[in-house]
């Protein structure tokens, strides 16, 4: 599909995402412009790109005078991070001045990454075409925009959409979840809560733009699609394949979830009183007990063929940063 087109749009191309992705665009020789619709420039130099500085919480009077395909990224998914209205201004009503933005310039191919938070975090599996129940202010906003671009679709059935609903990603440029894990395990302070079978879908950065890309070739108008690898990651598994390729002692500490949880709220009130300085949150307490496990049934129906595995990925990103850190 993307052969067809000349021009990209990626909203919050300037993101840990975004950059890849438009990396990747970049290469393709038929693609003369991409915007970029961010907050902030993107960090490639590029004749190619075009930034547009602005938030997508506000309308997009850019015009577009050639097909284009739409990539919508631009999303506020730091948790905890912000106040519960916040996640829906951008998530949801962000969404929804894209999609006008994409009707007034007879846009008709869009790409969108969800979450996987738009399902209640259990040890069950969750295949797409399981029940969703969001208990987050970000999940809600998020199925809110699932839901407000399928109306899009629906609308006129010339128009193409992919929804993405990717689980942990990381990679080089990650400042998320992986890098604060690695840092944890490298000074030998990681703590498991309550239990280490809580299970955490992850995916590799390299292979979702490897999958955006499958997506654009495929005939296929499926629409939901979870994103994850295949096989089951458990946080004792992660963490012991971290310590075993950068040689950490492995973590055996545990402590009961009930103390943890009432500690991290302790930790909260002395850092909004300025009495102490910690990144130990409630929320981050519950992600390391609570599993959100997602498997990626479409993709594979559809025949994707994954690239990676955990460790294939763990090792190609070592490497990107000469062996020594995870950033």
């Amino acid at each position: 599909m993307l052969s067809k087109f000349s021009t990209a749009i990626v909203t919050g191309g300037s993101g840990f995402i975004g950059t890849h992705l438009i990396n990747r665009i970049i290469q393709k020789k038929n693609i003369e412009i991409i915007y970029n619709i961010d907050l902030l420039p993107s960090k490639i130099d590029n004749k190619k790109i075009i930034n547009i500085i602005q938030n997508i919480r506000n309308p997009i009077e850019l015009e577009i005078d050639k097909p284009a395909v739409l990539f919508h990224l631009a999303a506020l998914s730091k948790e905890p991070g912000f106040k519960d209205k916040e996640y829906f201004n951008t998530n949801y009503f962000g969404t929804l001045n894209v999609i006008k933005f994409a009707e007034n310039n007879f846009i008709n191919n869009i790409i969108f990454t969800s979450t996987m938070m738009v399902y209640y975090p259990s040890d069950t599996r969750k295949i797409e075409s399981d029940h969703v129940r969001p208990y987050t202010a970000y999940g809600q906003s998020k199925l809110f925009a699932e839901k407000a671009l399928i109306a899009w679709k629906d609308r006129n059935h010339s128009r193409y959409l992919s929804i993405i609903r990717p689980s942990v990603v990381f990679g080089k440029g990650d400042v998320g979840n992986y890098p604060r894990l690695f840092r944890l395990l490298k000074a030998n302070r990681f703590v498991y809560v309550g239990r280490k079978s809580t299970i955490k879908s992850s995916v590799y950065i390299h292979e979702l733009i490897n999958f955006i890309f499958f997506l654009l070739k495929q005939a296929d108008n499926r629409v939901l699609y979870n994103f994850s690898f295949p096989e089951k990651l458990t946080i004792e598994k992660i963490n012991n394949t971290i310590c075993d390729l950068f040689n950490f002692k492995k973590p055996n500490l545990m402590l009961p979830y009930g103390i943890l949880f009432v500690l991290a709220n302790i930790f909260e009130w002395l850092n909004y009183f300025g009495m102490l300085k910690s990144e130990i949150h409630h929320r981050r307490i519950q992600k390391l007990f609570f599993s959100t496990n997602i498997f990626p049934k479409a993709i594979l129906d559809n025949g994707y063929k994954f690239n990676y595995d955990f460790k294939s990925s763990i090792i190609h990103w070592k490497n990107s940063c000469d062996g020594q850190d995870l950033n």
